[in-house]
């Protein structure tokens, strides 16, 4: 799909086997490309809405870039380490 110039893309994980031990591993994988054009502060805000709606969701979810920090509950980490 397409968000104001930003590529989601959702598919299966081929490597998804054990989403238990690491996020690599995990049986679905977002993918969030922006275009040329696309600010920061839009792919932030994209990406946010994304994982906000993962998780309302009830699913598992954490970010891997490099504004993780910058997203709701730190991208997820906190969510999810022991």
């Amino acid at each position: 799909m397409h968000i104001g110039g930003v590529e989601v893309e959702i598919r299966r994980n081929p490597d998804g086997a054990d989403w238990t031990h690491d996020l690599v591993y995990w049986p679905v994988k977002v993918e969030i490309q922006p275009s040329a054009l696309v600010t920061s502060d839009l792919m932030r805000d994209v990406t946010s809405r994304v994982l906000t709606g993962i998780w309302a969701a009830g699913q598992d979810a954490v970010a891997a870039c490099d504004f993780e920090d910058e997203l709701p509950d730190r991208g997820g980490y906190p969510r999810y380490r022991s």
